[in-house]
């Protein structure tokens, strides 16, 4: 359920400020979670604002994190994209 996604997201978002936290969130397992989120939900745009902050703080003061998140595992640029197309407003 997107309620239940968003609020999720939305709570690891505000852990992520917390370096340590980050850096156990950051783990390549984790993220492509966070990442499936955003794709299973991307109609739901409070799903998308909170992943799409969520991965934000974890590039913070890390920017090798925003290389890993486009990987091919991830490609976080072309679902940002998708969600644009999605979301025109």
């Amino acid at each position: 359920e997107a309620r239940l996604v968003r609020a999720a997201l939305a709570v690891l978002r505000a852990f992520a400020f917390c370096e340590d936290v980050r850096d156990e969130l950051s783990l390549s397992c984790e993220t492509k979670g966070y990442v499936q989120a955003v794709r299973d939900h991307l109609g739901t745009p409070v799903v998308c604002e909170q992943g799409y902050g969520l991965l934000a703080n974890l590039t913070l003061r890390n920017p090798a994190m925003a290389s890993f998140l486009n990987d091919a595992d991830h490609q976080v640029i072309s679902l940002g994209q998708l969600v644009l197309d999605k979301h025109p407003e």
